[in-house]
């Protein structure tokens, strides 16, 4: 399915960055092509960092940059890397805070990210030029990144607890966190995982969007899909995976 072929493709990237975590942030250079006989291309892997200390990054869509966090000595900072110039800068200073749910706006101008400042207080989402700037607070109670449409007018993410305890809820927005919305809940057992790496991904026609379901009861994980017009969720995979780490 699309969904399928999409979370190849992401964890491509997922496990090349994993690859060279110890070290520095692997990039790969990928692209997909249309079915052939001819061979596939090769695949090119380039050390971005070698200081050892990199825990998360997100490439931009249009490969240009990436953005990853620093850790230092039990604070973290945030870094902007460009590609092409080999050159990186720091966009927010070391502070004791966790960064987490990095990514990109569809133009590339844009990161944005997940900051828990405070463990009594709920991570927030926010915004800022990738370049630096002034970061922008987008959506609160929110523990991974959000996931753009393919047209870039709507976002989803995932909230757990709410909008009740027993519950935990798929939810649209327009990109700026106007307009929330939820689209589906489910209730307990079943919940929408909603760590760092767990954000829902959109189908390539804006229709349906794919998000993690896993059973706290049997510890059994599946990937549903949520039809944005309706809200309502189809399940397909059958439940008998431990773990999805990403879509």
């Amino acid at each position: 399915t699309d969904f399928l072929k999409r979370g190849k493709l992401r964890t491509v990237v997922v496990a090349l960055i994993a690859l060279a975590g110890l070290s520095g942030i692997g990039l790969g250079v990928y692209q997909f092509w249309p079915k052939t006989d001819n061979p596939p291309q090769v695949l090119k892997i380039e050390r971005l960092t070698t200081n050892g200390r990199t825990s998360d990054a997100a490439i931009s869509p249009d490969g240009k940059f990436v953005v990853y966090v620093v850790d230092e000595d039990g604070q973290q900072s945030l870094w902007t890397r460009q590609v092409a110039a080999n050159s990186s800068i720091q966009i927010i200073p070391a502070a004791h805070v966790n960064y987490r749910g990095l990514g990109f706006s569809p133009d590339s101008n844009y990161i944005n990210f997940v900051k828990e400042e405070n463990q009594d207080v709920p991570p927030s989402l926010y915004q800022m030029p990738a370049l630096g700037g002034v970061q922008k607070k987008l959506i609160s109670n929110i523990f991974g990144t959000m996931s753009y449409s393919p047209d870039g007018k709507e976002v989803g993410y995932l909230r757990p607890r709410f909008p009740s305890l027993e519950e935990s809820s798929l939810l649209v927005a327009n990109p700026d966190g106007s307009g929330e919305r939820i689209l589906i809940s489910i209730k307990r057992p079943d919940v929408f995982p909603s760590s760092a790496n767990q954000s829902p991904t959109w189908s390539p026609d804006g229709k349906s969007i794919a998000a993690i379901v896993r059973n706290i009861s049997s510890n059994e994980t599946s990937i549903g899909a949520i039809q944005v017009a309706d809200g309502s969720l189809k399940t397909m995979a059958a439940p008998n995976f431990k773990v999805i780490a990403r879509l």
